[in-house]
């Protein structure tokens, strides 16, 4: 496909997608974060990652930037990984997770059969 790589393809034309394996080594410290806010802005979205103590206080740990595309990725990697800790630990004690979860994992068939789908 010989296309300028800076120019958006037209809204009918096909795009090829690549998939590249890599390997993300995980870094040497973590932090702990059970608090999160969301700027969403035309090319990226932060994330700021918080540690809301006891108190009443919030101690702010981390902020990342990623583009939108990165966002959506984590998204659907996300969602596979809640449904693996389902399958080996046990339900998520969030009253908002079991339908959401459905309403992203199957899709209803005719015929009355159900399939696993990442959207």
């Amino acid at each position: 496909m010989d296309q300028d790589p800076g120019k958006i393809p037209a809204e009918d034309s096909e795009v090829e997608i690549v998939n590249v394996q890599m390997t993300i080594p995980f870094p040497d410290t973590f932090v702990y974060s059970n608090a999160s806010a969301y700027s969403v802005m035309a090319m990226d979205i932060k994330i700021g990652f918080a540690e809301a103590l006891p108190n009443r206080t919030v101690q702010p740990r981390v902020g990342v930037t990623i583009p939108i595309e990165h966002a959506v990725h984590m998204v659907i990697s996300l969602i596979g990984q809640l449904v693996a800790f389902e399958q080996n630990f046990g339900q998520i004690r969030d009253a908002r997770w079991p339908a959401l979860r459905d309403r992203l994992t199957t899709v209803r068939h005719e015929g009355g059969t159900d399939s696993t789908e990442s959207q």
